[in-house]
């Protein structure tokens, strides 16, 4: 089960999630190459969980290929919406039950998309993006910490976290 930790050292919190070790990408990342197999890239759709949000004209159907940026669940996530966000304390450590969301913001369809080389359109979509997820977010539960991470293993995407504390 994913936990966040307290690092009394820092006082910096960290996430714990074992469970994440089977992720493909894992295995994929020694030999990622430009040709390498992405299941983000354009016609991969059917590879990923359902959107969750995604920018598109109008008439386009869900999950079809008729897509410009893409949220979707992340398959192997390192947090969960499943169990309640309790703290613990033992001794001088703190624990916190893995609870938030864990997203995949597939910013582009161009596999080997850089931002710095983007439209100013292209990357307000993707500010936009964030501010859509951030706010329906919000809506369900109130937000107090945020944690980002960027993985760029020549994979178009960005993956965040976002951590709730009460």
């Amino acid at each position: 089960m994913p936990e966040y930790r307290k690092d009394p050292i820092t006082n910096r919190w960290v996430i714990i999630a074992a469970e994440r070790s089977n992720r493909p990408i894992d295995k994929m990342i020694s030999s990622v190459s430009k040709n390498a197999f992405c299941p983000f890239d354009k016609g991969n759709e059917h590879l990923t969980p359902p959107e969750i949000l995604a920018f598109k004209p109008e008439n386009s159907k869900p999950n079809d290929e008729n897509w410009w940026l893409r949220v979707v669940p992340n398959k192997f996530p390192a947090v969960t919406q499943d169990i309640p966000p309790i703290l613990t304390k033992n001794g001088m450590y703190f624990s916190i039950e893995g609870y938030g969301y864990h997203e995949v913001i597939i910013e582009t369809p161009n596999h080997d998309s850089k931002i710095a080389y983007m439209s100013d359109f292209e990357v307000e979509e993707i500010i936009w993006a964030y501010l859509q997820r951030f706010n329906e977010i919000k809506k369900i539960k109130k937000l107090n910490i945020f944690k980002f991470s960027k993985i760029m293993v020549e994979v178009p995407v960005l993956l965040y976290r976002i951590l709730i504390l009460n």
